[in-house]
């Protein structure tokens, strides 16, 4: 078989080497790539895949992974649909209110294909032993949680580290996406990357947001969300068939203007209190503790 990027010349019948006639575009598209098409669908078939959130982000994500693919898919909400989430989370309806998200999106995407086993979760992670049972057998966590802040991030973090699972960090705002990918014993963690930015004034910070009596609401519209989910599932992908993505960096994608950014670059730190090799008493750490 010999590649190009627009051309491929095949020593087998095109029809032979797509094991499901859905995944024939995928398949021109690795082939292009210069990519061996038939083992990338095969390593994506068998991958299992836990997302932790099933709103906006963690929806969407679930979808686009069932598309390529990902054909075991472990859905964690404990939230309902409420009239607010219409906007913006597209896989549900006036019918869906009062429902668990996790119930909505298994049963959208398994309409859309029959071969994709979902299982679903409505625990509340608040410890890294619930969210340890949650990713058992999972090959990829993706956290797409938004509350508490830092806190549920350094939950699935420890528990992902424990369990030495990669997992995928999403961040939405109202004109950039943020993404972070941990690879346990290779990359620096969350924590690592929290230690990096520890001040007073970003303890502060934290702080405020704990002490408020409101429920933030994300300012994302859905086309931001849809660039968003783009561009963190293609920055997956070409982790897992091309392995290529840089460490120790926090990534930021730039709605207005289309652009990827490296916007903090931080190193594995010894001081790690997850996956460093010495103590770290920062104040930071009680702030956001987790057990």
């Amino acid at each position: 078989m010999a590649h190009a990027r627009t051309l491929s010349i095949l020593n087998q019948p095109f029809d032979f080497l797509s094991k499901d006639k859905r995944f024939k575009s995928d398949l021109t598209y690795y082939l292009s790539e210069g990519l061996d098409g038939p083992e990338v669908l095969n390593t994506l078939f068998n991958l299992k895949v836990t997302i932790f959130g099933s709103g906006g982000g963690g929806s969407i994500i679930a979808l686009q992974l069932a598309n390529l693919g990902i054909k075991n898919i472990h859905l964690v909400d404990p939230d309902k649909i409420d009239t607010s989430n219409l906007n913006r989370q597209f896989m549900f309806n006036t019918n869906d209110i009062g429902k668990f998200k996790v119930d909505a999106v298994k049963n959208f995407i398994s309409i859309r294909n029959r071969d994709v086993k979902i299982t679903t979760s409505i625990k509340r992670i608040s410890n890294i032993a619930d969210a340890i049972e949650e990713i058992k057998d999972s090959d990829w966590v993706f956290c797409c949680m938004d509350e508490p802040p830092y806190i549920s991030q350094r939950i699935i973090n420890r528990a992902s580290y424990i369990k030495n699972v990669p997992s995928i960090y999403g961040f939405s705002s109202r004109d950039a996406a943020k993404l972070l990918i941990v690879r346990p014993n290779i990359t620096g963690c969350m924590d690592c990357l929290l230690a990096s930015e520890d001040s007073p004034e970003f303890q502060k910070l934290i702080l405020s947001f704990q002490k408020s009596n409101f429920s933030p609401v994300t300012p994302i519209i859905i086309p931001n969300m849809m660039l968003e989910t783009s561009w963190i599932v293609k920055k997956w992908l070409d982790q897992v068939i091309k392995d290529n993505q840089e460490q120790n960096v926090l990534y930021r994608f730039d709605y207005n203007v289309l652009r990827e950014e490296k916007f903090i670059s931080f190193s594995k730190q010894n001081n790690c209190p997850t996956c460093g090799t010495k103590g770290n008493e920062s104040k930071l750490w009680k702030i956001i503790q987790i057990h």
